[in-house]
Order: C-alpha cells, then structure tokens, then sequence
C-alpha cells in the first residue's frame, strides 16, 4: 500500500481555474487513476493557490501504470497543457501507513478503503470542512520509539486521538523520518475547540513531553477539500 502526496503552487489567482479545468476535462478520461483517489485539497489559511492532493496506490508499479498511461491518452493533451500553465511548482512525496492499526481507521492491515469500492462518509461536503495536516519531522534513528509511544499511552487518550482521525503515515521517499497525521472537522471552529482540548489534557501534555526530544519541527496546514464531489471521495 502506498500513498502518493502532490502540492501544486498555482500562479496567483490562478485556483479557480484549475478547479473549472478539473470539471471541464471530466473524469472518463482519468478513470485510472481516479480510482485511486483519496482527495484534492486547497489551503484554507493563507493563500489557496496551493493544492494539496493524495492517492492510494498498491505499489510503485500501479502508480507508474495508472498515473503514466494518462500521458498516451491524446485526448488529454490539451488539458495538461492549460493546467500545467497555470502551476509555478510540483512536488511529490511517497508515503505509507502508520505500523499501528490504531492510527489508522480508514486503511490497516484490516481495512483497506478505496474510491467507489466501499461506502465511506467521513461527513458532508460543504465549503466548511476543515482537514488538518499535521507534519512532525523526527530526528533519524528515533521513528520507532515515537510508534512504541503511541503503543503505550492510555487508552482513554488514544480514543481522543482517533476522533475525526483520517489516518497517520510516514514518508518512504522524500523527507526521511517524517510523520504526517490528516483529521476533519465539519469547521474551523471545531477543529480549534478539539484541538484545545486535548492540548490542555495533563495525559497529553505529558506525551507530548516524552516524544519532545525526537521532534525537530511540527507544523501544521489548514486545508479545505476540492469542491466537486468527484475529488473529494472521503466526503461524497
């Protein structure tokens, strides 16, 4: 199981182009590797010329299959070539799941969800939700202490921490020793209010002290899903 993270930056005030171009290509086409979906995102603080998407493939081969046939459809050229117009930069990093079924509710090694196989509705789509991303970068060598950390907290906290949980994975190509962690909230404010919560919980703080000295940096994005039912599955 592998997951493939993008993050196009768009030329300013280029957004909503990009997503009439989504609409107007239509899905046929890309079926491939539509079927792989797990949703495009756009910042929701800050500028939203950023977007932000993810898959789920089954190995590197399927993404190379899925994602590279779409280059020999000519039918699509002349969509690459108005969305590749409007991007300043790519970037992509390959992830995979968190060893810890716990943290991961949607796909483990008993669950394994994809786009029109199986009936999942994290919550309704409005222009409301609010995903966040959380990146924690490790210090090398320290990844399996801080999932051995996880295995031991309480399991009161633990099921506060897999509210709103859409899954916890680690980077294989890219920045090495990465952690990044998505949840959703139905809004902004919520998100804030769970998040305050937990932060002000003695069990949490005490956590967060002992996974300390392995985390150099932690940061965290705001992001809102696509605003076509095709590209938000997790919430269609």
């Amino acid at each position: 199981m592998l997951f493939e993270q993008r993050i196009y930056t768009l030329a300013s005030a280029s957004a909503d182009r990009f997503w009439s171009l989504q609409h107007e290509r239509g899905f046929e086409l890309v079926r491939p590797i539509m079927e792989r979906l797990v949703g495009y995102f756009s910042t929701r603080v800050g500028s939203n010329d950023v977007i932000v998407h993810w898959w789920r493939f089954d190995s590197f081969e399927d993404w190379r299959q899925r994602l590279h046939g779409l280059y020999e459809v000519d039918a699509l050229l002349p969509y690459f070539k108005q969305v590749r117009a409007l991007l300043s930069a790519q970037e992509n990093k390959f992830l995979t799941v968190a060893p810890l079924d716990a943290l991961n509710p949607i796909w483990s090694q008993s669950s394994d969800w994809l786009p029109g196989l199986n009936p999942l509705k994290l919550g309704v789509l409005t222009s409301e939700v609010c995903v966040e991303m959380e990146i924690l970068q490790l210090r090398p060598g320290t990844l399996p202490s801080y999932w051995q950390a996880w295995q031991n907290i309480h399991p009161d906290l633990l099921k506060t921490n897999q509210q709103r949980l859409i899954g916890c994975f680690y980077t294989w190509v890219g920045a090495l020793h990465e952690v990044t962690v998505l949840r959703w909230h139905p809004h902004r404010q919520e998100a804030q209010d769970w998040r305050s919560g937990l932060e002000n919980r003695p069990d949490w703080k005490a956590f967060q002290a002992e996974i300390a000295p392995w985390v150099s940096q932690t940061r965290h994005h705001w992001l809102q899903p696509g605003p076509h039912a095709q590209l938000s599955p997790l919430f269609a």
